[in-house]
């Protein structure tokens, strides 16, 4: 809903948003009910997101720019794309969904979804620019409705977060420093599962500590493969976003550009993010086996 906000406050002439091929199906979604048309982007592999070189040569086929920041890793991408929105004059807006604390100098969204870096259970959150844009983001939350409630001005939305969330929402906010040691233990983690896999994943190396994620990802193992195997072993591995926007059903009729995206993004794995250093043991010994091959998948 926070992204569907941002996206309905852009101007009426801005009808065809570019989207990243490397994200999960709601970025999109926000877009078409927003009465948008999504514009796929694809995206190459290290760096997860749109091809920049594509984004400027396509710039004739979409109207404005939802960036995505994968994970809620920095980039040097993300002022790259910045940058570039402002030479073509395409306006971008940003889904940092697990990026809660990062501010970008454009209007945001963040999710406060469990799994993200700042974990209500539910709800987001959208920052802006100006005090014209908080005032129509607020109508547009409660419904389209004016302030003091008498007369709709705009369609709008159900956004408003329920008592219980926004408690819990002040009440984390309130400790944010509790959830930042958190994130250091994540970030930590991370290491820990790219040091012992190292031969085997694209290393995401310094950029970690740049960063503020949101799970403990790692890239180039046969998702797939590692979740069944994880399954057998009563571990959870989760892939992400396979398969990709471009090659969803519904999506398929939808305005394409820069060619397909980098086969290896449908390799990138969650890995448990709360485990014990026994528990971690079993965990890297799991993603070995399926490695080596001795994890082999069953015969149907």
């Amino acid at each position: 809903t926070a992204l569907e906000i941002l996206v309905s406050m852009l101007p009426a002439k801005r009808q065809r948003v570019l989207v990243p091929d490397f994200t999960f199906a709601a970025t999109a979604l926000a877009v078409i009910r927003a009465g948008r048309t999504p514009v796929i982007m694809a995206c190459r592999s290290p760096s997860m997101m749109m091809d920049l070189t594509e984004v400027k040569r396509t710039a004739e086929h979409y109207d404005a720019i939802l960036g995505v920041v994968p994970f809620g890793y920095y980039r040097p991408e993300i002022e790259a794309l910045e940058n570039l929105s402002v030479e073509l004059g395409k306006p971008l807006i940003w889904d940092l969904a697990g990026a809660y604390p990062m501010i970008r100098p454009f209007p945001s969204a963040y999710s406060l979804h469990a799994a993200k870096s700042l974990p209500i259970g539910e709800g987001g959150l959208i920052r802006v620019q100006t005090e014209e844009e908080r005032d129509r983001a607020r109508r547009l939350s409660c419904f389209g409705f004016s302030d003091q409630k008498t007369c709709m001005t705009q369609r709008g939305f159900n956004g408003k977060m329920d008592e219980i969330h926004c408690a819990m929402l002040v009440s984390q906010l309130c400790h944010w420093e509790v959830h930042r040691q958190r994130q250091e233990r994540l970030r930590e983690l991370i290491g820990a599962y790219q040091r012992a896999l190292e031969p085997y994943v694209w290393p995401f190396g310094t950029e970690v500590r740049k960063g503020f994620p949101s799970i403990a990802a790692l890239r180039g193992l046969p998702a797939a493969e590692l979740v069944r195997a994880g399954a057998e072993r009563g571990i959870t591995f989760r892939p992400y976003y396979a398969p990709l926007l471009g090659g969803q059903i519904g999506l398929c009729g939808l305005d394409r550009r820069g060619g397909e995206s980098s086969p290896d993004l449908s390799a990138i794995v969650g890995f448990p993010s709360d485990v014990t250093p026994a528990e971690f043991e079993v965990v890297v010994e799991c993603a070995m086996s399926v490695l080596d091959g001795s994890s082999k998948p069953p015969v149907s």
